[in-house]
């Protein structure tokens, strides 16, 4: 897929989401939520109070964006299972999904969306799928429903390929096995993946509270690492400067790129500039997780802060300082 970057806004927003797309369009939650919502009478209606409840959504904006969702979902479902074949490759509705975000954040519709991941909590959800539904109301009572149809359909299409994609496409009753099998068949995208994937293990240590004793003073700290930020960045680096990766993996294949002495000074570098991170991440409190990933490894905590010196490795290590830059928080 080719995105023309037309804002750089639009493309923050895009790989934003591209960087947690299965999570963040993960949306069974707010299908059966909704249903909920909308459906939470059960007792037999009269006809009269059918009209009343039916004229409700029209007047209050959490119904208005629930019964658009729902009546909207068949018809997205019937064109996207049309398409989806079994003989198709992976990489395929990988695009499609690639594509369909672009059109998403591209929209003016597509701003109301407050992405939220299927693992927050259920009231963190509720609460931001209200504020895009209030949004989407508004354009509706502005006569815009163009748009909103437009923002309702992208939503669905993103929904139902990310679950084809992620092999939950049997709630949907569509039928897909094919798996991502070339992955790691490029050593630019393994070394990205492989710093992305410890990233994320430091990330579940998030919000506890670590005991120190540096110079033989008691203390203690909140763990904490942006791996979403982190994430964002890397997509951008593997998809606008594979070749600066490329110049500092110097031809190793894709196991040579995952090597200690490769991933881990580069996440060293990327933790000392304090900006994904609080300040007070000690490396030594890394050790567990990295064991995780390089198993009996003695020099994992040196080679955090090792540097080799080359200019492939000067190069690469500015650019990350440039692309985290504006993560900076004052």
């Amino acid at each position: 897929m080719v995105v023309d970057p037309s804002s750089e806004q639009k493309m923050v927003n895009y790989q934003r989401l591209l960087a947690d797309a299965n999570e963040l369009f993960d949306l069974w939650w707010l299908n059966e939520e909704l249903t909920k919502l909308l459906f939470s009478s059960k007792q037999k209606m009269a006809f009269t109070d059918f009209v009343r409840w039916h004229q409700s959504w029209e007047e209050n904006a959490d119904l208005y964006f629930a019964s658009s969702y729902l009546l909207s979902y068949r018809e997205v479902l019937r064109e996207m299972t049309a398409i989806v074949d079994e003989e198709m490759p992976y990489e395929y509705y990988e695009d499609q999904l690639k594509t369909t975000l672009w059109s998403f954040v591209a929209t003016a519709s597509g701003k109301a969306w407050r992405p939220t991941k299927q693992s927050e909590e259920t009231v963190n959800r509720t609460k931001r799928w209200k504020i895009s539904a209030k949004h989407i109301f508004s354009l509706h009572k502005l006569d815009k429903d163009a748009d909103v149809k437009e923002f309702f359909t992208l939503l669905h299409r993103l929904a139902i390929v990310n679950d084809v994609l992620r092999g939950r496409g049997k709630r949907h009753g569509i039928e897909y096995s094919k798996h991502k099998t070339d992955e790691e068949k490029d050593p630019v995208t393994a070394f990205c993946n492989q710093v992305m994937r410890i990233m994320d293990a430091f990330a579940e240590k998030n919000g506890t509270i670590i005991q120190t004793n540096a110079k033989g003073v008691a203390g203690q700290y909140t763990f904490q690492v942006d791996a979403d930020t982190f994430r964002m960045v890397m997509n951008e680096l593997r998809m606008e400067h594979d070749y600066c990766v490329s110049e500092y993996l110097q031809g190793r294949d894709v196991e040579g790129a995952k090597q200690l002495s490769l991933v881990c000074p580069f996440i060293g570098h990327a933790l000392s500039l304090n900006i994904i991170n609080t300040k007070l991440l000690q490396n030594i409190d890394l050790e567990p997780m990295l064991q995780q990933f390089y198993p009996g490894k003695k020099s994992i905590i040196a080679k955090l802060s090792f540097r080799s010196g080359t200019n492939e490795e000067k190069k690469l290590f500015r650019l990350v300082e440039i692309l985290l830059k504006p993560y900076r928080k004052e």
